[in-house]
């Protein structure tokens, strides 16, 4: 069973999931804020007990963890290979071709590529930095050792399968669509065609920013803002006026660049059919109607409520049962 681990750049996230054949059910997750001095100071020894404390909480004692890097810190090539390899024949030619394209040694790398071509005759494949991979694997080393050795994913690929179940789930139309990861600092703009990524980006915009206006406008600190924020604890026109549109309006001149940036690709002529919100900003109360006043794009949350399931012994929490945290987490327990 995989345990989808997602240490985000505010707060820890983890999902387990039962999958049988289609269908997928979250059965514990788990919301934990990283300590500011944890962030801050990037503790990495403190980081690691606490998702170990987190997991025994869950009471999660055993499976394998799958943890993300970012597509941002990975290199992605389409390979063009001669006749049909297979095996170790097909990842000898792959590692051959490979190694031109990398800005330092092939055994600095780990790497890894889809079993099939694409319908160009290319083989996708993956690298990552080791020293970055074993960094995140490391988080785990005091993990009991009924759990199984962790598995490194890149989180566009999560993503991917999670877009790619719920439209078979739904019945819905694949097209072309926009999933926008909200962060502290920073987000992540990923678009998929029939699931499958063809563009991404990352700005420097996340729920920070709106903490930042709220310091701003009530001369208050960062922490005082955020619980301020999600609870939104403001007469409804100050929040409105001062907060969410000022807010909103940067962040669709961040989509709308990233969009450019988009229809200026080889993939740029498929209009985006729908935006997809998730990661903790997109928690920020009238945050999908403020953008769509703003934008002609169809947007919505990336709601997972109907995936969610969770343990009696689990808190009853909205937010939790939303899912709106742990798309990325849910992601990476589902099987690949």
């Amino acid at each position: 069973m995989l345990v989808g681990i997602d240490i985000g750049q505010y707060s820890l996230k983890i999902a387990r999931i039962k999958q049988s054949g289609k269908s997928i059910t979250a059965n514990s997750l788990s919301y934990e804020v990283i300590p500011s001095e944890i962030r801050e100071g990037r503790d990495k020894e403190a980081l690691g007990k606490m998702i170990t404390a987190a997991l025994k909480k869950l009471k999660i004692s055993k499976g394998q963890p799958v943890l993300a890097v970012n597509l941002g810190d990975a290199i992605l090539r389409d390979i063009e290979i001669e006749g049909k390899l297979t095996g170790m024949a097909l990842e000898s030619a792959i590692e051959l071709a490979l190694t031109p394209s990398l800005p330092f040694g092939i055994d600095q790398v780990y790497f890894d590529y889809d079993l099939k071509p694409n319908e160009k005759g290319e083989y996708t494949t993956i690298a990552v930095r080791r020293d970055v991979a074993d960094n995140k694997v490391n988080l785990l080393k005091d993990l009991p050792k009924t759990f199984t050795p962790a598995e490194v994913d890149v989180d566009a690929f999560a993503f991917g399968r999670l877009l790619e179940y719920i439209i078979k789930k739904e019945g819905a139309v694949a097209g072309t669509s926009m999933i926008i990861d909200i962060g502290y600092n920073r987000s992540r703009f990923y678009i998929y065609k029939d699931s499958h990524l063809v563009f991404n980006r990352e700005q420097q915009i996340g729920g920070k920013q709106a903490n930042d206006i709220i310091c701003d406008t009530f001369d208050i600190e960062d922490d005082a803002a955020e619980i301020k924020k999600l609870s939104r604890d403001f007469p409804s026109d100050q929040y409105e006026d001062l907060v969410i549109a000022p807010y909103a309006h940067t962040f669709v001149e961040q989509m709308n660049l990233v969009l450019d940036f988009y229809e200026a690709s080889p993939y740029g002529k498929q209009t985006v059919d729908v935006v997809y919100l998730t990661g903790g900003g997109a928690r920020l109360a009238g945050l999908v109607e403020q953008l769509s006043a703003n934008s002609s794009l169809n947007i919505k949350l990336l709601d997972l409520s109907n995936y969610i399931k969770l343990d009696s012994s689990s808190r009853d929490d909205a937010i939790l049962r939303s899912g709106i945290n742990h798309a990325l987490a849910i992601g990476l327990a589902i099987e690949a």
